[in-house]
């Protein structure tokens, strides 16, 4: 039976009594990264997850950090992350490791990265209201082509923006 979201219902893991799992020792991006999952997750969905520094027994996780703080629960996710070249580089992956309870890996080789990670992740969840899943397969390792994430570069008198004067208001 289709979920209604161009995916069958058995590809999917429901997230909706997830906990995002932070380490201990996260700085203030990994924290910020969460809060911003946590909230957007709410937004769309309805559905409240904690942030918790502690693992609990047979609910999914949310694992958001950095490589320097990941925990020793799949080691193939820290040699993806070591084989990364960019600062900026991240992994996102569904992983049934420890048994029964998926936990999905958002992190980063650094915490800004983890950040981005993070919003890969909200842009691959499949929400709606009361609804919160991802694919099992999910399995993103990504890093950018060029070392500076930039949006626009460039001197040239034609800008994506408009300036207010005065007379404007």
């Amino acid at each position: 039976m289709s979920a209604g979201l161009g995916v069958e219902r058995e590809q999917l893991v429901d997230l909706r009594e997830a906990i995002v799992w932070l380490p201990e020792s996260a700085s203030v991006a990994e924290r910020k990264a969460a809060e911003m999952l946590s909230s957007e997750i709410k937004r769309r969905t309805r559905a409240l997850l904690p942030i918790s520094t502690r693992m609990l027994s047979g609910r999914p996780h949310i694992i958001i950090c950095s490589l320097d703080k990941l925990p020793h629960l799949d080691i193939h996710i820290k040699q993806r992350l070591e084989a990364i070249e960019s600062p900026e580089g991240f992994v996102v992956e569904v992983s049934g490791a420890q048994g029964e309870r998926p936990l999905i890996f958002v992190c980063g080789r650094t915490p800004r990265a983890t950040l981005f990670a993070v919003g890969r992740l909200l842009r691959t969840l499949k929400m709606r209201r009361d609804f919160l899943a991802v694919e099992k397969g999910l399995n993103i390792v990504t890093e950018p082509r060029y070392y500076l994430r930039g949006h626009q570069l460039g001197y040239r008198p034609k800008t994506n923006s408009r300036s207010l004067r005065s007379r404007d208001l």
